[in-house]
């Protein structure tokens, strides 16, 4: 008798560890990155290659920085004033790699808390996702001045080439960032300067917290 009770001791310590073990793990904190919010300033992308053809320059949200011209791990890319995304079937200049794509808001930045999923949009064959033209984009071309005016109140929302999301805000096309009112032809074009909030966490689209929202 005294020998069966001890194995049922034995039995129920076991069983208690296992679940002391289990609530352990479930209580654990599931790690969050901080969202990053990040102005870049001057962005060449008047590149052209040895014959003369254009260059797109190459960026990542979350290196905050360009990258090579044969880097895979791209967002977006810049060529004078398109922009081209990570995703998609198009392949000129180079075959889209990655799952990225973006739609455009007509609304201050700081007015986008969520990014939609359901609006995204790759490059296709033939049609980019962000439409190219004075007026239809991101940009004016005021032609009394011969110069490129962002337009005020869009944001450009982002999924990277690796399913995360973005938003991003044009503030320049001019060396400098100089005041828009004071642009003038003589200016150097071509150099993008724009503000971005950046998710790195998987599965989120918030750009107020690190929590999961699908």
């Amino acid at each position: 008798m005294k020998k069966n009770f001890i194995i049922i001791l034995l039995f129920l310590g076991i069983g208690n560890s296992l679940l002391t073990s289990c609530n352990s793990n479930d209580s654990e904190d599931v790690t969050t990155e901080s969202i990053q919010s990040s102005t870049f300033t001057d962005l060449y992308a008047y590149k052209t290659n040895t014959s003369g053809n254009a260059v797109y320059t190459k960026f990542s949200f979350a290196k905050g920085d360009t990258l090579s011209t044969d880097a895979t791990d791209w967002d977006i890319a810049f060529s004078k004033t398109t922009i081209i995304v990570n995703g998609g079937n198009d392949t000129i200049p180079y075959a889209r790699s990655g799952n990225g794509g973006l739609y455009k808001v007509s609304k201050s930045m700081s007015e986008i808390t969520v990014a939609d999923p359901t609006l995204i949009k790759g490059d296709s064959i033939g049609v980019k996702a962000l439409t190219t033209g004075s007026g239809n984009g991101w940009y004016e071309y005021i032609a009394d001045k011969h110069v490129i005016y962002p337009i005020s109140g869009v944001t450009l929302v982002i999924k990277t080439h690796d399913g995360k999301y973005a938003k991003m805000e044009i503030d320049n096309y001019y060396k400098g960032n100089p005041a828009l009112s004071s642009i003038a032809t003589t200016d150097a074009a071509g150099y993008y300067t724009f503000s971005y909030v950046y998710q790195p966490n998987s599965g989120s689209t918030s750009f107020t917290d690190s929590s999961t929202s699908k």
